[in-house]
């Protein structure tokens, strides 16, 4: 019987591996056939003792074109749809599987990952549009690729084989098959949004089943991720009503692993991570009318000693749509504990809802789930205050998350910015993170908050106040109003006013590294904001629009901190200074390029300060485009040939720094 088991899954393993002939590898023209005696397979048949030994034997005749005979106990093959909503069904007794997807046709298929549907320049309805867009991807590959006719037809293929792995619970093959289904989805064919949901639903399920290795349960999130596509810059695949999932099932899996039973804990097993993952990406399929129920569950279970645990439970199930059930509740909480661990947590929530419903009752939540509108962006006065507050306040603690960074730059204790050095919640709340429950230390996972901070800020401005009169030549500007007749911008004007000084390279510090940071997210949002709200199809209300005068206010404001922090002493300071001004230079380059020209010639013409040559050398880079570029700064083409005059006593190949920067220049004259 052992040996009968083995030879089974060598044999599916093998099929697996080789059922897109030569399309894994880019090589069409290439066919791989493997050559098995026809008499092992059908001993191996035969000799199964299981009924999963014997389907995947069938799995593999079939493939293999090897006739084999149909036992009585082989149930009919049925089509992989109809198969995978009879698996949904009847996976798991102990767990309710009943699939409440709205019904879908046959032609609604979601969006491909190809460049020209991610632009936003093809609507996600139109299926004749989608299928140009994949057209004129597979156009650009240097080989022939199948149609998709026949991606189709092995997308089908491999689903019956996951539906009958997974029903037959032989987790092993099923791994293969995953690989599979991996290497479709890399192809950028488009799938069904029936299949998708119910493939959705099946990975969903499979992370919930007891017993499994955190390796596999990974690669079934993983998978599940894939399907969901919640990458925070691509369109998602699936929309809130295409797919409903309940959440009971994940909390009843999770409690279990937050809080084991001393006899069978096992210190190696840590899957709390994976399963908040799983919610996390799930959370907006679970039902919002299901929102108290939530809540019911959750706060009892909170205290001071369970709340570094239960606060990631609440932002991973919590819903994004109807958001005024819980956002109340949650700024009472954040406000009584003082922990570094909860502002990452609620500050991501916060600005995930801001970008979510920024569209108002256009979004996709429609207007009952849609959060209202309020004093600014949907956030109220007193609100809006407390996010300022908690944004200043994290300034010490911004850029933990950043990769290949010096060790003394990712400590949030070492990072304060001195302003108002007394001591205070901002500089205890990691101290008080230490003293928490060791269960809650299982919790992990990295938060960009500033990120989080900076899409509160950029998807809160609009014209939502009375416009600050600047004032005339030679007169101070009014008290009254608002920059741009916006409140966030105003606020922002604010901060950076508070925080400006230490931008500067003589005052450099560890605050340094976060304050450029937050500035470059800060124009990254805001330039994907603008772009999206110029597409045709932007849902957002042209009343809550970004305006060019906040577009200029707005670039003016941030100008000087990174024109400073240009010459830092940090290569990755200078290196987030740049990309700042990339985006300033293609939205204003009439506010930005002067300014920059004027630092390019008075650092070039002194080439004894090195630190400065190759600053500018690297700045002149990132804005060769507009300055080449007579449709983006007409005037900026006049200069090109008198920098590159000013680089040539720079050349020294001794250094370095020179050297690369030398390189970089040259990107200019490609242009």
């Amino acid at each position: 019987m052992r040996l009968s088991t083995a030879f089974v899954s060598l044999a599916a393993l093998l099929s697996g591996s080789f059922l897109v002939q030569g399309r894994l590898s880019a090589l069409s023209s290439l066919s791989l056939r493997i050559f098995v005696p026809v008499h092992l397979l059908r001993f191996l048949y035969a000799s199964a003792l299981y009924s999963s030994a014997s389907k995947i034997l069938h799995i593999t005749a079939t493939f293999w074109s090897v006739p084999l005979p149909s036992p009585r106990c082989l149930p009919a093959t049925n089509p992989p749809t109809m198969a995978l909503d009879a698996l949904l069904t009847s996976f798991d007794l102990g767990i309710p599987l009943i699939i409440s997807n709205p019904p879908m046709e046959d032609d609604d298929v979601s969006v491909p990952d190809s460049p020209s549907s991610e632009s936003g320049t093809l609507s996600p309805g139109s299926i004749e549009k989608q299928r140009a867009s994949l057209q004129s991807y597979l156009n650009a590959l240097p080989y022939e690729c199948e149609a998709p006719e026949q991606m189709q037809a092995k997308l089908e293929h491999i689903v019956g084989r996951i539906c009958i792995c997974a029903e037959t619970k032989n987790w092993l093959v099923l791994t293969t098959w995953d690989g599979m289904l991996q290497c479709w989805l890399l192809m950028r064919y488009p799938m069904s949004k029936a299949i998708r949901a119910k493939l959705t639903r099946l990975y969903y399920e499979l992370c919930l089943v007891p017993g499994i290795e955190p390796r596999v349960m990974r690669s079934w999130a993983d998978m599940l991720s894939r399907l969901i596509c919640n990458k925070p810059d691509s369109r998602r695949k699936l929309e809130v009503g295409d797919l409903h999932l309940p959440w009971q099932p994940l909390w009843r899996v999770l409690q279990k692993e937050l809080w084991p039973k001393k006899r069978m804990h096992d210190s190696s097993r840590n899957v709390v991570n994976i399963l908040l993952f799983v919610a996390e990406q799930c959370r907006r399929y679970f039902p919002a009318s299901e929102i108290p129920e939530m809540l019911s569950t959750f706060l009892p279970r909170l205290t001071k000693d369970t709340v570094l645990t239960m606060v990631p439970v609440l932002t991973s199930f919590l819903p994004p749509s109807h958001n005024h059930l819980y956002m109340p509740m949650v700024f009472k909480l954040w406000e009584a504990f003082n922990s570094s661990v909860i502002d990452d947590r609620f500050v991501e929530l916060c600005g995930e809802l801001s970008e979510e419903h920024i569209a108002g009752p256009h979004s996709e939540f429609g207007p009952e789930g849609t959060a209202e509108w309020k004093t600014v962006g949907i956030w109220t006065e007193a609100e809006w205050t407390f996010l300022m507050g908690k944004t200043l306040g994290s300034m010490s603690e911004l850029q933990k998350t950043a990769v290949a960074m010096p060790r003394l730059l990712m400590s949030p204790l070492t990072a304060d910015v001195p302003v108002g050095a007394t001591r205070g919640a901002s500089t205890t709340a990691g101290h008080a993170d230490t003293m928490a429950d060791k269960q809650s230390l299982r919790i992990k996972k990295l938060i960009n908050r500033s990120s989080a901070l900076a899409k509160i800020i950029v998807y809160s401005l609009s014209l939502d106040g009375p416009v600050r009169d600047s004032g005339s030549e030679g007169d101070s500007p009014s008290s009254e109003g608002f920059v741009a007749g916006s409140r966030a911008l105003d606020s922002l004007d604010k901060l950076i006013t508070s925080v400006e000084s230490f931008f500067h390279p003589s005052n450099y510090g560890i605050w340094s590294l976060n304050l450029t940071h937050f500035v470059q997210r800060l124009m990254a949002e805001f330039s994907k904001r603008w772009k999206e709200e110029q597409q045709p199809h932007c849902k957002t209300p042209v009343t809550r629009r970004l305006t060019p005068e906040i577009r200029r206010n707005f670039i003016t404001i941030l100008r000087t901190p990174v024109l400073l922090s240009m010459f830092s002493k940090d290569p990755f300071t200078i290196s987030y200074s740049q990309a700042a001004i990339r985006s300033m230079a293609l939205l204003e380059p009439a506010l930005v390029m002067p300014e920059i020209l004027e630092r390019a010639y008075s650092g070039l013409e002194v080439v004894n300060e090195t630190h400065r040559t190759t600053s500018v050398m690297t700045m002149l880079s990132a804005v060769a485009l507009p300055l080449v570029s007579e449709k983006i700064y007409l005037g900026g083409q006049k200069h090109v040939i008198p920098l590159l005059e000013l680089c040539i006593p720079g050349i020294d190949l001794v250094s370095r720094r020179v050297a690369c920067a030398m390189h970089a220049s040259n990107v200019i004259i490609l242009v």
